[in-house]
């Protein structure tokens, strides 16, 4: 018997599959085998191949999942990196229009020296700011990268202002707004620490409880409840009749 099993080929001389030699075997228990015995067999084999059946279909599914799975990676990263190289190429443009408006300032600022229209008797001339341009040229050059969802460049640009001019009117809105551009990158732990530097380093302004009250939605979207909780309070504490201690007094109630 032993020789027989081993001897069991195909016409082309290859060895069968295990399961093909177990239903030879069942034929040659045959003759002195129950009908149910075979019968039993039978069903246990054709259980055994359902199973390697649905064991197969099984990996195959996996591996076509998995294999959509790295492609879909690879198109995500690779869309990261179009986004990233987009956006240093208009940070490259910005620097290059605020260095543009610097140049020309100081062009415009050395033909009135030479006409004899700059400063009067006893009064200094005016320097051109660092940065280039003036104040709102520069605020808005921020603002309409940001509106453009570029990030990277509106950051720069709200950088500059926040060096060149840190107590405008406006330093409190770029301050605000350049916290925005990183919750437009998803960097939120940035963000939470660039809002909450509206409210120190511009306390008075009304964009001092709205700082405060975005770095407690942010926390909320990072699930930091208690951090979020703590900002709110801030809010309603310290700038109790503005319009977003309302807003955060709501949030601590459903926070509870």
């Amino acid at each position: 018997m032993k020789d027989s099993l081993i001897k069991f080929t195909n016409r082309r001389g290859q060895r069968l599959a295990p399961i093909a030699c177990m239903v030879m075997v069942s034929a040659l228990l045959s003759a002195c085998a129950t009908k149910g015995d075979i019968r039993n067999l039978r069903m246990e084999i054709n259980a055994l191949r359902a199973k390697q059946d649905s064991l197969y279909g099984e990996m195959t599914r996996q591996a076509q999942l998995q294999s959509a799975e790295t492609q879909e990676g690879l198109r995500t990263t690779r869309g990261q990196i179009s986004n990233q190289i987009r956006q240093l190429q208009e940070a490259v443009i910005t620097l290059q229009e605020l260095s543009g408006q610097s140049q020309q300032r100081i062009n415009e600022l050395r033909a009135q020296l030479e006409r004899g229209q700059v400063g009067t008797p006893g009064m200094p001339a005016p320097v051109a700011q660092p940065g280039g341009g003036n104040a709102e040229e520069l605020y808005q050059a921020g603002a309409t990268k940001f509106e453009e969802k570029s990030a990277t460049a509106a950051r720069l640009a709200f950088e500059q202002f926040l060096t060149d001019f840190p107590q405008h009117e406006l330093a409190a809105d770029a301050q605000f707004k350049l916290a925005e551009t990183y919750v437009l990158d998803e960097n939120y732990a940035e963000a939470v620490k660039h809002f909450e530097r509206v409210s120190e380093a511009y306390p008075a302004s009304p964009r001092a409880p709205e700082g405060l009250y975005r770095a407690g939605q942010v926390s909320e979207q990072r699930d930091r409840r208690t951090e979020a909780r703590q900002f709110y309070n801030r809010v309603v504490q310290r700038y109790k009749d503005s319009p977003s201690a309302s807003l955060a007094q709501k949030r601590l109630t459903a926070l509870r």
